[in-house]
């Protein structure tokens, strides 16, 4: 499944640190790859609510969203 999310103003180093460490942690996570504009998310298996729902919650706290590109 490929998810595409505009990047957030992050506050410090830290804050995208603390981002991409959550993006990570999200089931089936393979890789995050950045295009200057928005960050492209990898994960394998089908979208499952756990997922979503984590994706959600991380948009939610840097103020940004994403979209599924293909599953």
């Amino acid at each position: 499944m490929l998810i595409e999310m505009i990047i957030p103003t992050f506050k410090c180093k830290e804050d995208q640190k603390i981002f991409l460490s959550r993006l990570s942690a999200l089931p089936n996570f393979v890789n995050v790859k950045s295009d200057g504009f928005k960050y492209c998310v990898t994960l394998t298996g089908a979208k499952t609510e756990r997922v979503a729902n984590g994706l959600q919650e991380i948009c939610n706290m840097w103020g940004t969203s994403f979209v599924t590109v293909s599953e």
